[in-house]
């Protein structure tokens, strides 16, 4: 069952659900946080196959919130300098990366 805010939210044209979805996500900080929990090194004990959407998964997140982060800049809807934050974000999941290229699959690797 759908609350009420999915209810609204589906009503919306494109523009106004764009400007809601940027409400809430000012900054990138939840995208480094879904990547970082897919990419963590106790995830290297989980089959081939769940290793490799974890990888994959997490760099489309990542691409989101570069364009959140790219949204967000363009419109200066905060005062943060969204650009840094993507740059960190992006480097952070990166050197996260670095733990599966130990993975004892080649897919994964």
């Amino acid at each position: 069952m759908r609350t009420t805010d999915d209810d609204e939210v589906s009503e919306l044209s494109q523009k106004e659900a764009e400007e809601i979805a940027l409400k809430r996500n000012e900054d990138t900080s939840l995208h480094k946080e879904i990547s970082m929990a897919m990419l963590q090194s106790r995830n290297l004990t989980l089959p081939m196959l769940v290793q490799c959407a974890f990888v994959h998964n997490s760099l489309k997140v990542v691409l989101a919130g570069l364009k959140v982060a790219k949204l967000v800049d363009a419109k200066a809807l905060i005062e943060v300098d969204a650009v840094s934050a993507a740059e960190k974000m992006t480097n952070d999941v990166v050197d996260a990366l670095e733990v599966f290229t130990e993975s004892k699959h080649v897919e994964v690797s």
